[in-house]
């Protein structure tokens, strides 16, 4: 039984480092493409991406995962965490969505340029 406590509890903390990782390396890439100012669509890909697979790890982590039958087990808070960390992410997503629609309308004026710096009317 403790060959498979040992196990579980090391499959359970590779799967939370491998969160852990997740949250700072997305962090940083955030920062390394200037918070997607330049690029709302691929921020949106990218956090309602990382969302989905961090929400996934928290489930895991707090279901099946879980070493349930292990002496010791203290109960953790962190697949809660993950939960609420990628649904954040997701949410960060649909304002990257939102705010590139938002971008799109403001786009499109009635006059246009022709690229000679005159400015032509729709008819």
């Amino acid at each position: 039984m403790a060959a498979l406590c040992s196990q579980e509890f090391s499959i359970y903390h590779g799967v939370f480092i491998a969160s852990l990782l997740l949250t700072f390396g997305l962090s940083l890439y955030e920062w390394s493409q200037r918070y997607f100012e330049n690029d709302l669509p691929r921020g949106q890909k990218v956090f309602m991406y990382c969302g989905a697979v961090n929400v996934t790890i928290g489930i895991l982590l707090w279901t099946v995962l879980y070493p349930r039958d292990c002496n010791g087990t203290a109960t953790s808070l962190y697949p809660i965490v993950a939960i609420v960390d990628g649904v954040f992410w997701l949410l960060r997503g649909l304002q990257f969505r939102s705010e590139a629609a938002a971008q799109a309308q403001g786009g499109r004026t009635a006059t246009g340029s022709n690229g000679t710096g005159d400015a032509e009317g729709e008819r």
